[in-house]
């Protein structure tokens, strides 16, 4: 996990040497952005996205938060315009690259500086917010498909209920790969096997129920950081070397015979559910939104003006693309689809996003 504090709520300032930033500090849900007027005067990424013509001017959630547009631009102005002597414009779209460019540093991290080219992946977007800003992060990225969950505003919480329960233990064992003695992590491994078991049991789960999956935390001797590797206790000396040297090359396409050593033995505890949510069996019925005009001007940085754009229901999307620049509202979420873009729904209730098409 790699987080970030970019979200819709992560206040825009100015720092000592005048440079604009976004976050980490947040407005939070209460008060929130400038627009929702609840005692807030700092611009947020919310309210360049409602400046530049993204999210709904009437509101938010089908309508039923209502927002006064108006107060996201004299934040935007205030605060961060006339302090730099730039249009209103100019600082929400500098407001809104930032915040972009944090969530695409953010992927970077688990992707390129681990030896993963993102460019051979989808993004996966959710939250009220993600699908907003998924796209223009996407081609930073040079990714080309972007995928929308269903019931995206309450994507957390829909893995919550289909989630299993599980409980992380560690053990320190710090020696030498070349001079391990089996017996020392089977005997580490058999504490935390009990007291993860302990653990389980408290909650519920019989002992004979719970999954127990090993892995070890492997280095040159002398590095800093770890690889972590799933581990067998049937495994040698010689697989574990063997192993760490394939996920070694895999990562930094680099090996070396210099020695090993292991740092800690970890052990995952997962406890399943008899009833939890089955996301093949999901059915989605879409709140209804409030009534929306057939296209309102929204700014995107490849047309370099604002332009009019398409609104559509997310309920009514189908199997034919749709052309972008669209915005694509749900009850939990609002979409953006830039220029070039196309949208379609597949059968799962997910919208797909082909990015440059």
């Amino acid at each position: 996990i790699a987080e970030v504090g970019a979200g819709g709520g992560s206040v825009a300032w100015i720092d000592s040497g005048g440079l604009l930033r976004v976050g980490p500090r947040s407005a939070g849900a209460d008060p929130g952005p400038a627009c929702y007027d609840r005692g807030n005067e700092k611009p947020t990424v919310m309210d360049a996205n409602v400046y530049l013509g993204y999210l709904n001017p009437r509101g938010l959630a089908g309508g039923s938060l209502a927002i006064k547009p108006e107060l996201s631009e004299i934040a935007i102005r205030t605060c961060v315009a006339e302090p730099l002597g730039i249009s209103a414009l100019e600082a929400a779209q500098g407001i809104r690259r930032i915040a972009n460019l944090e969530m695409a540093r953010a992927i970077r991290s688990v992707t390129v500086e681990r030896g993963r080219d993102a460019r051979d992946m989808t993004l996966m977007a959710a939250g009220g917010g993600g699908p907003v800003h998924a796209s223009e992060v996407a081609e930073i990225l040079g990714i080309k498909k972007v995928i929308v969950t269903p019931l995206s505003g309450v994507f957390c919480s829909l893995g919550m209920l289909s989630a299993d329960v599980e409980h992380s233990f560690v053990r320190t064992v710090l020696t030498p790969l070349e001079s391990l003695e089996p017996r020392l992590l089977h005997s580490h491994a058999r504490d935390l096997r009990s007291e993860a078991n302990e653990r389980m049991v408290e909650e519920g789960f019989p002992a004979e129920a719970v999954i127990h999956e090993y892995s070890v935390d492997v280095r040159y001797i002398g590095q800093s950081s770890e690889v972590m590797l799933d581990y067998g206790l049937e495994m040698s000396a010689q697989d574990i070397r063997r192993s760490f040297l394939e996920a070694y090359m895999r990562l930094y396409d680099h090996t070396t015979e210099e020695p090993l050593e292991i740092c800690n033995l970890r052990l995952v505890a997962r406890g399943r559910h008899e009833n939890v949510f089955d996301f093949k069996d999901l059915r989605v019925d879409e709140a209804p939104v409030s009534k929306v005009v057939g296209e309102r001007s929204a700014f995107f940085p490849s047309a370099g003006a604002f332009a009019p754009t398409a609104i559509h229901q997310r309920s009514c999307l189908g199997t034919v693309p749709i052309q972008g620049p669209a915005i694509i509202e749900a009850y939990d979420t609002t979409i953006v689809v830039p220029p070039g873009s196309t949208a379609t729904a597949d059968r799962t209730g997910s919208i797909v996003i082909e990015i440059g098409t």
